[in-house]
């Protein structure tokens, strides 16, 4: 017996986005004996994490096979994917990625904080100096780059100008 987390068994597979009413994250299914699945969806998220927790400690105290404590939920686990569940749920919904889907939120939170007090315009602050001090070392490192390739052409110019200067002196003589 171990729990899946999220709406990954064939019983929610067959539902379609428009037919599911219950968010991706508050999902989970029992498998037990012979592959049968228990699917259920909880009402309220606050106890979520609590309930499948408890099961996940009744399956490992009642399971006659010893499980890898590898193979057990624990609570990063389980918030790890919650955040997943909540992330790949609102990118189906946006049809944003999930990178943009996250950004989007931190940006969110930052733009209500920041109306709520200076503490966040130091985020922002330092996130566009981040941004900022990122483009002016790229931009560094191209420009001694171009620099590089223009004193290696200069070299190369002079290189050429000596060898014509002395295929002339040879000509002439």
């Amino acid at each position: 017996s171990h729990i899946i987390y999220g709406p990954y068994t064939d019983t929610f597979s067959k539902k379609t986005a428009h037919d599911r009413v219950d968010h991706r994250w508050v999902c989970f299914s029992l498998v037990l004996r012979e592959s049968r699945t228990l699917d259920l969806a909880m009402e309220e998220e606050s106890g979520l994490l609590t309930w499948l927790l408890g099961l996940q400690q009744l399956i490992v105290y009642f399971s006659p096979d010893a499980t890898l404590s590898s193979e057990r939920w624990t609570l990063p686990k389980l918030q790890l994917q919650k955040l997943r569940l909540k992330v790949s749920g609102e990118s189906d919904r946006t049809g944003q990625g999930p990178f943009d889907v996250v950004l989007s939120a931190v940006l969110d939170a930052a733009q209500d904080k920041q109306q709520k007090g200076d503490k966040v315009t130091v985020l922002q602050a330092a996130w566009r100096r981040r941004n900022v001090q990122g483009k002016f070392q790229q931009t560094v490192s191209e420009m001694m780059e171009i620099n590089g390739l223009i004193e290696g052409l200069a070299e190369r110019e002079k290189e050429l100008e000596e060898e014509a200067a002395a295929w002339e002196a040879k000509q002439m003589e």
